[in-house]
């Protein structure tokens, strides 16, 4: 062992001081939490031969861990160097603690590279803030020696320190200002950056494929070259193998009307934290979900996912009172408005029934339509051919 080497690492592992009091307040949780932070240093360090200190304070403002380990490489070296060499290995230690700690509604720090802003060591804060304090202090102390008797001397002084709170005071204000404008940037910052997190996720992550690595089977049976039905536990959902006009892989779950959106709305209601989100990715994920789904049929057998097709492409046809496609053809609004199964805009849009009860309503199937291509001519869109 050299003479320099270093023999110990020390950690403080903590989060703001409003969520750890209330995390405290909560027995339970506060021994869970502390757990965490024990598992997370076990993790990263070598294991629990390589922890020598495992401390929790609770006697100053905000409770904390401080955690002394051996730097002990998995190859048996003493290597500080291994633990803590290169900013990206200590980033890495933030990123995965703040995924640790996330079931206790804690969440990382914005990151220097984001923020483009320098650190301020903590001391240098403190004297900062507390500088006004102080030099107000000491000019109070020094006018209380002053002798009563010479006024004309006493009332210079006075001037003197009035001046120097005044000059304080505005320092004072710019301090605050620079405070507030770092937790406002900060903010807009982090807010931006998991606005394009997001929406890169929305892109780029082929939805089919995800939900596949999550454990969700495709039902062949029910599904079709364009649209997947994914099953898991009771769960069931509606997928299209191609984004939206958006540029977004879209779902639509197929035993709760009211649940559809986007892969981050998908994750989001199944308990998934937005960091956990942004980090999705496709590049790892199996394709073996998608050559499957190219040799099924073109026609998609389940009766919730016909429905659920058609009613979305016929609710999307917007409407036009003149000059609509039905209008071009000569056929007037009066012919068919008093029919709601159909909508006529830049396309003629007629919703196909069927299981057709005694009063003619049944459930909407398909979605036949008719307009103009490119070159002027019509053109017909079945969305169901067999329900025609």
């Amino acid at each position: 062992m050299r003479s320099d080497a270093v023999k110990a690492l020390g950690l403080v592992m903590t989060g703001s001081h409003e969520r750890m009091k209330e995390i405290e307040s909560n027995k339970a949780l506060f021994e869970s939490w502390k757990k965490a932070n024990w598992d997370f240093a076990c993790r990263e360090f070598g294991g629990a031969e390589n922890i020598v200190r495992f401390s929790v304070h609770r006697d100053e403002r905000t409770p904390h861990i401080h955690c002394v380990v051996v730097p002990i490489t998995p190859d048996g070296r003493l290597s500080a160097k291994y633990y803590k060499d290169g900013k990206v290995r200590l980033q890495g230690y933030q990123n995965r603690y703040a995924e640790a700690m996330a079931p206790f509604g804690l969440e990382r720090g914005i990151e220097s590279s984001l923020t483009g802003r320098k650190h301020i060591p903590t001391k240098e804060y403190y004297k900062s803030i507390n500088k006004i304090d102080r030099e107000i202090e000491q000019a109070t102390k020094h006018l209380n020696t002053l002798n009563p008797f010479h006024r004309d001397k006493a009332k210079k002084e006075l001037e003197n320190v009035q001046d120097k709170i005044y000059s304080l005071e505005e320092e004072n204000k710019l301090l605050k200002r620079e405070v507030s404008y770092t937790k406002t940037t900060g903010k807009t910052v982090r807010d931006n950056f998991i606005k394009n997190s997001l929406e890169r996720i929305k892109r780029e992550v082929n939805l089919i494929q995800h939900v596949s690595s999550m454990g969700y089977v495709l039902d062949k049976a029910k599904s079709s070259k364009t649209w997947a039905v994914m099953e898991k536990e009771g769960d069931k959902i509606l997928i299209k193998n191609s984004p939206n006009q958006n540029g977004h892989w879209m779902y639509k779950s197929l035993v709760d009307d009211q649940q559809k959106g986007t892969i981050v709305d998908f994750m989001e209601k199944r308990g998934f934290t937005y960091q956990s989100i942004c980090g999705l990715s496709s590049s790892h994920l199996d394709d073996r979900v998608i050559r499957d789904q190219k040799g099924l049929s073109l026609e998609i057998q389940d009766t919730a996912s016909r429905r659920y097709i058609a009613q979305e492409a016929f609710d999307k046809v917007k409407v036009h009172e003149k000059n609509n496609y039905l209008h071009c053809r000569g056929i007037e609004r009066s012919t068919y408005e008093h029919y709601p199964s159909v909508k006529a805009g830049d396309q003629a849009v007629f919703a196909l029934y069927k299981d057709l009860d005694h009063h003619g309503k049944g459930v909407m199937c398909s979605t036949i339509s008719y307009g103009f291509d490119s070159k002027g001519s019509i053109s017909e869109d079945d969305f169901v051919n067999s329900a025609k």
